[in-house]
């Protein structure tokens, strides 16, 4: 089952151990929509964006039961058809402490993040309704040019 984005029932909150998510420097965001994938247990969630330029995202990905914390810029670019493309640029990910370094699943971890952040962006851009195009850059992929 691919990663959807959907809002969080009281039912999945009472659930999930969202203490993950906790993040020490800011207040436990709202608790309302994620982006999932019930079968491999992983999940997104938006935390928080910085107040100073240039303005990271945060948030936390959970995948296979390990915290995740990406940060993430977003920038646009005005098209000619007066729409956007919207670029959504994994800047670092904070690994868990427990995670082993190099992993052998570090690559599949960043696939599914890749995913997880294009339906998450996807579904944030359709709601403004003036995006062209999502473009998700990864310069953690293996061969990726930085």
């Amino acid at each position: 089952m691919p990663f959807v984005n959907e809002l969080i029932s009281e039912e999945e909150k009472n659930n999930f151990d969202f203490s993950v998510i906790d993040v020490s420097y800011q207040i436990r965001p709202q608790l309302y929509e994620w982006t999932i994938d019930r079968e491999r247990d992983s999940f997104l969630i938006w935390v928080k964006q910085d107040r100073e330029p240039p303005h990271h995202d945060t948030y936390v990905f959970v995948w296979k039961g390990l915290r995740f914390e990406p940060l993430i810029r977003y920038t646009s670019e005005k098209t000619a058809s007066g729409k956007f493309i919207q670029t959504c640029r994994i800047e670092n990910v904070y690994l868990p402490k427990n995670y082993p370094i190099p992993s052998k699943d570090n690559d599949v971890m960043l696939a599914a993040l890749e995913e997880a952040l294009l339906v998450e962006t996807t579904a944030r851009y359709q709601k403004i309704n003036n995006t062209e195009e999502i473009r998700i850059e990864n310069p953690f992929n293996k061969g990726a040019q930085q």
